[in-house]
């Protein structure tokens, strides 16, 4: 008697076949890298958690609406969290720096504190999970995090809060679009 032939994952097979974009492609067409995004919805996603109403609100000051976004103020830092090797890097002076933050801070006057510490979408998640699930402050404003169970665990849970579209034109305009509407 044979063995049952093993079937092949869909999700493997879907990934062989589907158009393969690398985190450098996403930020290259999204702009981001450059700068492309509107400054102020980076801005805005810099608030502070006592920026944020307590309770559960609705309509127009729930997180994310365009009226919650035109109440938010920027701060002057913000804390970056992304992937090893996913900016741009530079040597000045025998230090290491990165250009485009470099650009944003003299553009905007706002210092960024930037760590290239998740190295595992799971293994990250689980080290912030306890503060979302507390309603804490993780520790970071921009997370940069790919598309997985936990990205979609964390918009699921109410953890993320969307960007205000309005303000990201250059995204509109400029992003190919496999990656406008994930």
């Amino acid at each position: 008697m044979s063995e049952p032939r093993k079937v092949p994952d869909p999700a493997l097979l879907r990934g062989a076949t589907m158009p393969r974009f690398s985190r450098r492609d996403l930020l290259k067409y999204a702009g981001v890298g450059a700068g492309a995004l509107s400054l102020s919805s980076i801005l805005a996603a810099c608030g502070t958690a006592a920026e944020v109403s307590t309770g559960t609100p609705t309509g127009a000051d729930q997180p994310g609406s365009a009226a919650w976004w035109a109440a938010q103020t920027a701060g002057d830092h913000v804390n970056f969290t992304n992937w090893p090797q996913y900016i741009d890097v530079a040597k000045v002076n025998d230090e290491r720096v990165y250009p485009t933050l470099m650009a944003f801070t003299d553009a905007t006057g706002i210092d960024v504190t930037y760590r290239a510490d998740i190295n595992d979408n799971a293994q990250f998640y689980a080290q912030i999970r306890p503060a979302l699930e507390a309603g804490d402050y993780t520790g970071d404003d921009i997370i940069v995090i790919t598309n997985g169970k936990e990205l979609s665990e964390m918009i699921d849970l109410g953890f993320l809060i969307p960007l205000d579209t309005s303000a990201r034109p250059n995204f509109d305009q400029y992003a190919d679009p496999t990656i406008v509407d994930p």
